[in-house]
């Protein structure tokens, strides 16, 4: 592997409406701990991947499936003191 790759943990979340703040800010920290906690479930399986930095970003998508908004957001949170 090469020396800048990275594990990607993508979380997609929908709403159609933005009324309750939309989709982003439904990945609560409550959510991104059971996908952190996913993550050290899968790293302790792939003993080869715990050299690989993790990187944990959010797609939210809203409006209309026909012709939605999508918004990706990088590095949306971090696991750090955790991994």
């Amino acid at each position: 592997m090469q020396s800048d790759s990275c594990i990607i943990v993508v979380e997609v979340r929908y709403r159609r409406s933005a009324r309750f703040g939309g989709a982003a800010v439904t990945v609560t920290r409550k959510k991104q701990l059971k996908i952190i906690k996913s993550t050290l479930l899968l790293l302790q399986h792939r003993p080869a991947l715990n050299k690989l930095a993790v990187r944990f970003d959010v797609v939210a998508i809203s409006g209309r499936l026909a012709s939605p908004k999508i918004s990706w957001l990088k590095a949306a949170f971090s696991a750090d003191g955790i991994i």
